[in-house]
């Protein structure tokens, strides 16, 4: 604008492009301060704000600046923000149920015996199929506080039912902490986390940790992210594996193209329980890949690679476990079919266990049909 400093302007809008709002900030409120009638740098101020989080900041700038606009383009532009603006929530969630067939919902191994020293033993559990309703349901609130400042607070169900009751695993995860934001997408999070699981309609085992969180972009534009989680576990009914876990987890994504997003992460695992053999280490690595088609199919497959090497020998097998775990999904959706919201997604895949300990050894293959709905 001619009213405004140029190289001001520039810096502002360079700062801007690059993902700085709190870096152009301070420049813009100058420029707007010198030219109060001039609409482009009313709104860019705005906009700074709300991409810094500063929605009622946001929202009374992007006010003044429809006050001074000139045009019928400047006045719908300003308002398509404030309408983002009054769109966004702090309260946000998704819900997904359905069915999945598995070959092998215990993960038993094939063995129909075992031998343990010179005796053997005819194994009376074996491989069984069956189909779980799955159900997945998450809420979050995340309010700001302060500037630069949020509140977020957690709330997760997700696991499977069977016909028969033994069978059933679900979980219930609870989480609650603070979020620093900061330019270019950085956020540093901390804070405390539980979580209740129940195997067979039976609580099984509880968790209570504390947890920090970090992501930001890079200069390609590339998602950087990780956590670090430490917590104490309890399991009544098997004491042994009572202890501690410490859990590190980090990763890069990266959009390929507009239609194209890739995941690459790494993951480890630190658990020391009252007993050597329930103690161990854990390390794997994912990939995961999106894809959109033009036509509204979307596509999404995981693979996770993982090793898991135990501390202490097995007194029934004279061993120390040492696993190796492979998975891989596909599942697909499209964005055209919705029905109040809710979109079907299919997904199949397979799990495989390798473990040196041949009993627990498993190899399972699933499908699961599901709808899901993000609010």
């Amino acid at each position: 604008p001619s009213d405004t400093p140029a190289a001001e302007w520039r810096r502002a809008l360079a700062l801007m492009q690059a993902q700085r709002p709190r870096a152009a900030q301070p420049i813009l409120e100058r420029l707007a301060a010198a030219a109060p009638d001039n609409p482009s740098v009313q709104a860019e101020l705005g906009i700074a704000y709300a991409r810094s989080g500063q929605d009622a900041r946001a929202q009374a700038q992007l006010a003044r600046a429809l006050d001074v606009a000139t045009s019928d383009a400047e006045r719908r532009a300003i308002q398509g923000f404030l309408q983002q603006i009054d769109a966004r929530s702090p309260l946000s969630g998704s819900f997904s149920l359905g069915l999945a067939p598995e070959t092998n919902v215990t993960r038993r191994s094939t063995l129909e015996s075992v031998t343990i020293g010179d005796f053997e033993f005819i194994l009376d559990e074996t491989v069984q199929s069956g189909t779980g309703l799955t159900a997945d349901a998450e809420v979050v609130y995340a309010p700001m506080i302060a500037r630069d400042l949020r509140a977020r607070t957690a709330l997760r169900f997700g696991g499977r039912v069977y016909e028969n009751r033994d069978l059933n695993d679900y979980s219930l995860r609870f989480s609650t902490g603070i979020e620093h934001l900061g330019d270019r997408g950085r956020v540093l999070g901390f804070g405390v986390t539980g979580d209740q699981r129940w195997a067979g309609d039976a609580r099984f085992s509880r968790d209570r940790g504390i947890y920090a969180t970090f992501q930001a972009l890079t200069g390609s534009d590339a998602l950087v992210f990780g956590r670090v989680e430490l917590a104490q576990r309890r399991v009544p009914s098997l004491r042994r594996r009572d202890g501690t876990i410490q859990r590190v987890s980090f990763g890069v994504s990266q959009a390929l193209r507009p239609q194209t997003q890739v995941t690459v992460r790494g993951f480890a695992t630190r658990t020391r329980a009252n007993a050597d053999f329930e103690s161990g280490r854990l390390l794997g690595v994912g990939l995961g890949l999106r894809h959109a088609f033009e036509s509204g199919w979307q596509a999404n497959a995981n693979l996770t690679l993982s090793q898991e090497r135990r501390d202490g020998v097995s007194t029934a097998f004279d061993a120390v476990r040492r696993d190796r775990t492979q998975r891989l999904s596909v599942a697909v959706t499209n964005r055209n079919y919705q029905y109040r919201g809710f979109s079907p997604v299919l997904e199949i895949g397979t799990e495989r266990r390798q473990s040196n300990i041949a009993i627990n050894s498993f190899r399972n293959n699933f499908l699961g049909l599901s709808v899901t709905r993000g609010f």
